[in-house]
């Protein structure tokens, strides 16, 4: 996980994860903290993650400092995932599946209000205000 240049927090998971509460709880705050609790765009890596279960779908389901979340995939699993989180969750602020990087990227970039955003994140997902650390095993790159 890391925070780009441009400002948009990438989050990259491992090919083969199944995302649970634990893990998804993890990259929530890490993105919250990375992008200092205001506004961040957020675009995950979810290419070849093998599930992500109703807990880990409820944490992703909670308000928190994103504005908008892109979801990158490159096969049709990931769409399905995707699809599904989507199809039964209420993301708290705009968010879209995508196959390619420049289309995410470039939805990211455009204002949320002229996606159709029907509501907006403001409330950082906070543990008791400590910071928590991002764990190998849910991010890949050994960015802790």
């Amino acid at each position: 996980m890391a925070l780009r240049p441009d400002g948009i927090v990438q989050v990259r998971w491992f090919s083969g994860v199944s995302i649970g509460e634990a893990d998804a709880f993890v990259a929530m705050a890490a993105a919250d903290s990375l992008g200092g609790g205001r506004g961040t765009r957020v675009l995950v890596d979810m290419a070849g993650i093998s599930g992500l279960n109703r807990a880990g779908r409820a944490v992703f389901a909670r308000r928190c400092s994103a504005r908008k979340v892109a979801l990158l995939g490159a096969s049709p699993v990931d769409q399905v995932i995707a699809s599904f989180f989507l199809r039964l969750n209420i993301p708290p602020c705009p968010t879209r599946y995508f196959s390619s990087t420049a289309e995410a990227e470039g939805w990211l970039a455009t204002p949320a209000a002229s996606v159709g955003a029907k509501r907006r994140c403001g409330d950082c997902l906070n543990n008791g205000g400590s910071t928590v650390g991002l764990t190998r095993r849910a991010l890949p790159g050994g960015e802790d």
